[in-house]
């Protein structure tokens, strides 16, 4: 979607950045690995004994889920500020 929405809007099918940085980063399942990143934590909980940590883990799975999820999102973002120039506008 994002490489066709890139090529419709500038004429420029952004496959490197699309391909190289995002899939390579977080696979083609990235919804479903930023689930398991907080069922994986969940898990945890549920065997812990200390009920301060059966608290903190969820909430540590769900901040690292959220930072996965931001950071798949902002890597167009940064790689537009490394590049340096935005996309050629027509």
């Amino acid at each position: 979607m994002y490489v066709a929405q890139n090529y419709a809007q500038y004429s420029v099918a952004p496959y490197g950045l699309q391909l190289g940085s995002r899939y390579a980063l977080f696979g083609l399942g990235r919804h479903a690995l930023f689930t398991a990143m907080f069922g994986a934590f969940l898990g945890i909980a549920i065997q812990i004994r200390r009920r301060w940590a059966r608290i903190l883990a969820p909430i540590c799975g769900l901040s690292i889920a959220i930072s996965a999820h931001v950071l798949n999102n902002a890597l167009p973002l940064l790689a537009t500020f490394v590049r340096g120039e935005p996309p050629p506008q027509h």
